[in-house]
């Protein structure tokens, strides 16, 4: 712009003066004074800033924070001297003018306004024994007395009728009318004292002061009217109105606070650190409607709390670390409990929430960890993020008016067996004690002690797993379905027992946060697990990690190394999980999964993702039919068949879904695995996707990616069917319950073709065609079950032969037999 000239500016002995020369009336103001600069100091009544002549007309506030001048002579030119200027000082002991100021007066070194009705400033470090406030003077300044360490006692007169607000804040300076007399124990109050509002930082810091005798006009201690006063004991002044924020914070000598039937309103973190406040009473008979945010937090003695059941809201960390609290009773007419409201209340074992309870926030009851005896209300609505993260509670039931429930909300809950919802609500349900949205699309929760399976599959079409759905399990084994796209922060989190972790290639996000800084937004989906595989199936896209500097999967601090991420061959050689963010901390990559042969030469595999076996001397078979001939089971294994792939090398995954309870969970491949008995070899991540995978071929060897509790036998469409389990290199009836491993398979045949057991018949004789596309290539005959009392005996001599071509011989010659699973060459 034409014309402008930029304000001006000098040092002059330390001192910063600047003025404006647009605005040459308006004066120079002192903007800045160095801590070099001490003793006596006299400012100017002009200064020359760009050539021009400035009268010097204003201090600006907080110049004279951590000054060491001790006198200090201002001109008559001065008409503007702030209360943070001279307030923020310890070292002034005097105040001069060199000539008769028309807005200020100064009697032995102490400032007044002109007609001496406001005392604006005593020196900080001038001695107040013996100072008597002049009768003229009905107002205290914003730093009348601040920083003052030679007042133990005041008397404030009859004829003071106002105290005025300090202010500043902790990075500039802080000062108030007695802010910090560090050695003020009693302030006495002239009867018919007509003050009503203690100021803000009116008494701040006071940090000796013990008593004060409130008048009963007082109805407000504004904002840190009383903050820091640790030895002040009370009581509140009789018709208290409102307090504001940090009124009395950090007043450690508080021991029980009742407050007035005038109370209305509670300022933020009014008790907040009060460290001996044992009792709070709220009477009824307030008008009080809301306890305030921080209000008496961190109150770690308060055990006895009775509010006003005309509280409606109890806002965020009202009570937080208040540890003595062991019960609550909430009001009537309590409608929010609000974030953090009680977090870290380590004693709080019982609520009592009443049915006008409509929304428990973030982080409510976290980390309040023996809390274990609530109830909700059928009036609820929302229980927020992490709302009861790391409590007590056995068993929690989900009322019909719930519609909204945050990740994390019951994470890290150990002793947690179930989840009930009640039939009516329209947003949740239970799946085997497991909380569910409706649509059965999200996984909220699953409940840390349940009594189910040590491994868990997740039903099909679940698209979500919240936020520390499955923290603190003790879970061996989780099945991703290939549904799934978003992983929330902590999903898996302190699941000790975890080893290894199959992540689909839907997956498109992993550590999605559902609010921050609640619940489990810090702690990565693994974090606190022992795991030490992840297979990634997807060989394009690396899932988004949401946070990558910060969320990465690990699973502890000092583990990472030790993890190894297997990744699909072509996604190996891309290096496209190496680069992308995140997963670019690791590199500990690989595509060659290792694995050994059993000592017998077979085992069983049913994986939760496809695998490529054609770099492995080992060949993968299907039970795929079976048909009996007198005492004998003839079971035909034929080579896992899949288009395009080498037979018996390629095991798809995922085939299809059935149902259970009418939920839908998917099937997958059990195979049979043949190699060089104890020998090592390794397998890969199949390239091609589970869903274009498909073999036609029957199979009656079941996966379980979930470990599973076989019994002898199940019916399936009101077929019956036998079960046998793998042992020693042989299938053998399951003749009592037991469990199958995960990433194993276990065979199950109709009952009316290969029978059931029975203790008191002959143990039947299994034998195994194993076949390839076109021809026999060999014959394995197995007991389904030994029979100790025919071992070694004529009986047990006496068992079938069988040449290469799986016949029955009865007088066997010269050649090569099978006899009881054994090859055996006669000569």
């Amino acid at each position: 712009m034409a014309g402008y000239a930029a304000p001006q500016s000098a040092i002059i002995g330390g001192i910063t003066y600047s003025g404006d020369d647009a605005q040459l009336s308006n004066g120079a103001s002192v903007t800045k004074i160095d801590q070099s600069v001490s003793g006596a100091v006299v400012i100017p009544k002009t200064v020359e800033l760009g050539g021009k002549t400035f009268e010097v007309k204003s201090l600006n506030g907080f110049i004279f924070r951590g000054s060491n001048i001790t006198s200090l002579t201002l001109p008559v030119s001065i008409r503007n001297i702030p209360a943070s200027s001279l307030g923020v000082s310890d070292k002034l002991e005097e105040i001069k003018f060199d000539g008769d100021n028309p807005n200020f007066t100064v009697e032995d070194g102490i400032l007044y306004n002109k007609n001496k009705t406001t005392l604006i400033y005593y020196p900080a470090a001038k001695n107040v024994d013996g100072y008597t406030l002049p009768s003229t003077v009905t107002t205290l300044g914003g730093s009348a007395f601040s920083r003052n360490k030679s007042m133990t006692s005041f008397k404030i007169p009859v004829t003071i009728t106002n105290i005025e607000n300090g202010g500043g804040d902790a990075g500039i300076g802080v000062y108030g009318p007695f802010y910090a007399c560090e050695n003020l124990k009693t302030v006495t109050f002239a009867a018919g004292s007509t003050i009503k509002r203690i100021s803000n930082f009116c008494f701040s810091k006071c940090y000796s002061l013990e008593t004060v005798n409130f008048p009963e006009t007082i109805t407000e201690v504004a904002y840190y009217g009383m903050n820091d006063c640790t030895k002040f004991r009370g009581p509140l002044p009789k018709y208290l109105e409102k307090i504001g924020r940090c009124g009395f914070q950090d007043c450690d000598a508080l021991t029980e606070i009742v407050f007035p039937v005038t109370m209305k309103e509670l300022g933020s973190e009014a008790f907040n650190v009060c460290d001996n406040i044992t009792k709070v009473v709220i009477p009824d008979e307030c008008p009080l409607r809301e306890i305030s945010f921080h209000c008496f937090a961190y109150n770690y003695k308060l055990k006895d709390l009775q509010i006003s059941d005309n509280i409606t809201i109890i806002h965020s960390g009202a009570f937080t670390s208040c540890n003595s609290l062991t019960e609550v009773k909430m009001p009537e007419h309590l409608k929010e409990i609000r974030e953090s409201a009680f977090e870290y209340c380590r004693g709080l074992k019982k609520v009592d929430f009443k049915n006008e309870l409509e929304l428990i926030g973030h982080d409510a009851f976290a980390w309040s960890s023996v809390l274990e005896d609530y109830t909700f209300p059928v009036s609820l609505k929302t229980i927020g993020v992490g709302a009861f993260m790391r409590t007590n509670a056995t068993a929690v039931n989900i009322p019909a008016n719930v519609t909204s429930i945050g990740g994390a909300a019951f994470a890290r809950n150990q002793k947690l067996t179930a989840f009930t919802v009640d039939e009516a609500n329209t947003a949740y349900k239970v799946i085997e004690g497991i909380l569910f949205t409706k649509d059965a699309k999200t996984l909220m929760a699953y409940p840390a002690a349940s009594t189910r399976n040590v491994s868990y599959t997740i039903p099909a079409r679940v698209e979500t797993i919240h936020e520390g759905a499955f923290s603190d399990a003790t879970l061996t084994h989780i099945t991703l379905p290939s549904s799934l796209k978003t992983i929330y922060n902590g999903a898996f989190a302190y699941n000790g027992n975890l080893t290894e972790l199959t992540i689909p290639a839907s997956v498109t996000e992993i550590a999605r946060v559902s609010q921050k800084n609640y619940g489990m937004y810090s702690e990565n989906i693994i974090l606190g697990t022992n795991i030490r595989s992840i297979y990634l199936l997807n060989p394009t896209t690396p899932p988004v990690i949401v946070n990558p500097n910060y969320q990465y999967p690990k699973p502890d601090y000092s583990g990472v190394e030790k993890m190894k991420i297997y990744v699909k061959k072509a996604a190996y050689e891309s290096g496209i999980y190496q680069a992308a963010d995140g997963w670019n901390k690791y590199q500990n990559y690989a595509y060659k999964i290792p694995a050994k042969m059993n000592e017998n030469g077979v085992s069983t595999l049913g994986r939760d993702f496809d695998v490529d076996l054609s770099e492995a001397e080992v060949t993968a078979y299907l039970a795929e039919s079976a048909s009996t001939a007198g005492n004998n089971v003839y079971v035909t294994m034929r080579e896992v068949s899949v288009g395009g792939k080498t037979p018996g090398k390629y095991i798809p995954s995922r085939t299809g879904e059935y149902e259970h309870n009418g939920i839908a969970y998917e099937t997958y491949t059990g195979a049979l695995l043949k190699g060089t008995a104890g020998s090592t070899f390794t397998y890969t991540i199949g390239e091609s996707d589970d869903a274009k995978v498909e073999t036609s071929a029957k199979n009656y060897l079941l996966a379980v990616t979930d470990a599973t509790v076989i019994a002898p036998s199940k019916n399936v469409g009101g077929e019956e069917y036998t079960n046998l389990l793998l042992k020693d290199g042989k299938f053998r009836y399951a003749i009592s319950t037991g469990t199958v491993p995960y990433n194993r398979s276990y065979l199950s045949m109709p009952t009316s073709i290969i029978g059931s057991y029975n203790a008191a018949a002959p143990a039947k004789q299994f034998i195994f065609q194993f076949e390839n596309t076109s021809a026999t290539t060999g014959i394995d005959g197995v007991p389904a079950t030994e029979n100790k009392a025919t071992q070694g005996t004529e009986t047990d001599n006496n068992r079938p032969w069988y040449n290469i071509k799986g016949e029955q011989v009865n007088h066997p010659q010269r050649g090569i037999y099978i006899q009881r699973g054994k090859k055996i060459i006669i000569k």
